[in-house]
């Protein structure tokens, strides 16, 4: 409550910042909180960088300061002077979270929200437990916005009423950080990008083993990780069935950053590497539970295998949208399944599956979605 109070006094007195005019050159980005220079907002303002025609002004808001050249500046949190200044003269905002109902934005501003998941899978929004307070700001952020990214039909289906969006918010351009998979010569380079980065050799493939967040529903605790994986077998297996050599790379959640030490000397920590997309082009092989990485990595029709010993607490606890005995992606609850998924796969049937769950799903996943993305919400490009 009281909280929710000084947000109220905060929402009045920034409107003193009304007297400056907003800029129409000035783009502020924002992803994960300003936690990582990544996801959507990343490939969009690369996007906007490489083929833009206007001179535009950019803002980061980075924890961590990197250079981004001389037409970005990088604040380091929103809630500072320059933070505050940046994100009310901007003309547009672009994030990938909910943006904030207590910062007095005017008309003429636009704000992107581009989310940071694919898909129809684990439920978010009302279905996470939050307390009266937190609803209230759940049920204004939307207010905020004025464009909400879909990546399907079935996703525009399930996130309306999840976000308390409107659905004339949606557009339905498919999202900026899965464009990258329909060009093979960006999926090379990054490939590439990460065996240098990690000394993979060329001759070796990769594993990804990418689990979602696994705190309490609602809060961002840490909690004991409710399963471990035998790295030894995953990757025996794999070797047997699809016949090369390959490394194992693990990819925590980021809110569950501490679990690195959880693991065994040979798997090599990607937690902190920013941009997971550049991890799903280098991987071969996906081993995932309920992470909507699913989604995007179904664009390159490389094996996915789920693993969820927890699979019914975590249906009791969060839900899903759709049955994950659905997904076209091989299921198992136990080690041994999983083993037995991974001798028994069969990559025709599974390519037809999985593009069967992307047609289903109605996806709008295109290698133009940055382009469509500035018509739609109104950006010279």
């Amino acid at each position: 409550m009281i909280k929710n109070i000084v947000k109220h006094l905060v929402h009045f007195f920034l409107h003193i910042f009304w007297i400056i005019p907003v800029n129409k050159k000035k783009i502020y980005f924002k992803s994960y909180s300003g936690k990582r220079y990544a996801c959507n907002p990343k490939y969009l303002y690369l996007w906007i960088k490489e083929n833009s025609r206007v001179r535009y002004s950019f803002i980061w808001e980075l924890k961590e300061s990197i250079d981004l050249g001389s037409d970005t500046k990088i604040v380091k949190t929103l809630f500072s002077f320059r933070g505050i200044y940046h994100t009310l003269t901007s003309k547009y905002i672009v994030t990938n979270r909910a943006f904030s109902w207590f910062i007095p934005l005017r008309k003429n501003q636009i704000v992107l929200e581009t989310w940071h998941g694919g898909g129809a899978y684990k439920r978010v929004g009302i279905y996470e437990n939050f307390d009266k307070w937190k609803l209230i700001d759940q049920k204004l952020n939307p207010k905020q916005t004025d464009f909400y990214l879909s990546s399907s039909a079935k996703f525009t289906e399930v996130q309306g009423p999840s976000k308390f969006m409107p659905f004339n918010k949606f557009i339905n351009t498919g999202l900026p950080r899965n464009a990258i998979f329909f060009d093979k010569n960006i999926v090379e380079k990054n490939l590439r990008k990460i065996h240098d980065f990690y000394s993979v050799p060329y001759t070796s493939k990769i594993i990804l083993f990418a689990p979602t967040y696994r705190g309490k529903t609602g809060f961002k605790q840490k909690q004991s990780r409710s399963f471990e994986l035998d790295f030894d077998m995953l990757k025996r297996e794999c070797v047997k069935k699809f016949g090369a050599d390959f490394v194992l790379l693990y990819r925590s959640h980021y809110y569950d950053l501490y679990l690195e030490t959880f693991l065994p000397s040979f798997v090599i920590d990607a937690t902190k590497y920013d941009d997971m997309q550049e991890l799903l082009c280098a991987a071969d092989v996906l081993v995932t539970d309920y992470s909507s990485s699913m989604w995007d990595f179904a664009l390159t029709k490389k094996p996915c295998f789920l693993y969820a010993p927890d699979l019914q607490l975590y249906a009791n606890d969060r839900g899903f949208y759709t049955d994950p005995k659905t997904w076209p992606f091989p299921l198992a609850e136990t080690e041994e399944q999983l083993a037995l998924n991974i001798r028994n796969f069969d990559a025709a049937k599974y390519e037809v599956a999985v593009q069967k769950h992307l047609d289903d799903f109605g996806s709008y996943e295109n290698k133009n979605a940055c382009e469509k993305i500035c018509k739609a919400i109104g950006l010279e490009i």
